[in-house]
C-alpha cells in the first residue's frame, strides 16, 4: 500500500493524518510537509523546528534525531537540509533522512564493553596488588597447571625466584 495516510497517536485538527512514509516513494513525499513523516504531534515539531532553523538561516544543516516507528520502535535519524538553487525561483530544500540507529547501538555497546574493560582492570590491578604484598605464599597458574606468577611470600617461603618457578609445574617444586 504505497504512502497512505494513517492517523497518528496523537491527533489534533491541525495535523488529522500522517504518512506511512515507509511505503512512500521519493517523488510521493516530495512537496510534503515534514512533518507528514512523524507518528505524532511532538515528532511532528521536532521535525519542523528542525526544517525552520536549517531554512530561516539559509544554511546546509545536519542534526541527529530521534523519531518513532510504528513498528520498529525508536529511530535515530541524521537530518540534511541543502538548499538548492531554482534559478530565479525560491529555492528549494533537499532533505535527507540517515537511519543511524545500528551505529548509535553499535557505539553504545563498545562503550560498555570498555567500561566493563576498565572495570574488570581495576579489579585486576587490585588482586594483583593484594597477591603482591600477601603475607602468604602466592602462585598463579594457566590452565595447564604451569607456573605464571609467584609472589615475593612464594620466594621467601620455598626459596625460588619467580624466575625458577615460571612455566614449572608446582609438584616439581
Amino acid at each position: 500500500t504505497p504512502c497512505r495516510a494513517r492517523t497518528p497517536r496523537n491527533t489534533s485538527p491541525s495535523r488529522p493524518a500522517a504518512l506511512n512514509a515507509s511505503r512512500c516513494t521519493p517523488s510521493s513525499l516530495q512537496g510534503r510537509p515534514i512533518q507528514d513523516l512523524a507518528l505524532d504531534e511532538a515528532q511532528g515539531a521536532r521535525l519542523h523546528q528542525a526544517w525552520q532553523d536549517a531554512t530561516t538561516q539559509d544554511i546546509h544543516e545536519a542534526r541527529q534525531i530521534w523519531l518513532s516507528t510504528q513498528n520498529h520502535g525508536p529511530v535515530l535519524v541524521d537530518l540534511h537540509f541543502t538548499r538548492t538553487p531554482q534559478g530565479d525561483g525560491p529555492p528549494a530544500w533537499v532533505v535527507t533522512l540517515v537511519d543511524q540507529t545500528r551505529h548509535h547501538r553499535e557505539h553504545q555497546a563498545l562503550l560498555a564493553a570498555h567500561e566493563a574493560l576498565q572495570s574488570a582492570h581495576l579489579a585486576n590491578q587490585e588482586l594483583a596488588l593484594l597477591a603482591d604484598r600477601s603475607p602468604n605464599a602466592v602462585m598463579i597458574c594457566d590452565q595447564d597447571m604451569r607456573i605464571r606468577w609467584v609472589n615475593p611470600s612464594f620466594t621467601q617461603t620455598t626459596g625460588y625466584t619467580l624466575m625458577d618457578a615460571l612455566a614449572q609445574h608446582p609438584q616439581l617444586l
